[in-house]
């Protein structure tokens, strides 16, 4: 499982993903996994940042390692589209 790097995703999809990865993390958190609640925070932050720069639908680059944390912990489609590019990309098999 390769783990580095940055990969394409649609903005849009980005955003989506990041903004449900909060939800994630408060269940994370309320499980009692603190630490993991904040990494989750975290990488749905630094998504949010680079998707949340005025791109509509156009692709953004984001970090291959943050985008598999969040999906991880993300639901819905957004999570599903972004395993899609993850698979795509070589960083999930």
């Amino acid at each position: 499982m390769k783990m580095s790097g940055n990969i394409p995703i649609p903005a849009s999809t980005a955003r989506k993903l990041a903004l449900s990865a909060f939800n994630g993390a408060e269940k994370t958190r309320n499980k009692g996994y603190e630490a993991t609640a904040n990494k989750i925070e975290s990488s749905a932050e630094s998504i949010l940042d680079v998707a949340s720069e005025d791109k509509g639908s156009q692709f953004v680059s984001v970090n291959a390692y943050e985008l598999s944390r969040i999906a991880t912990y993300g639901s819905g489609k957004p999570s599903t589209i972004a395993r899609v590019f993850l698979e795509q990309y070589g960083v999930w098999n």
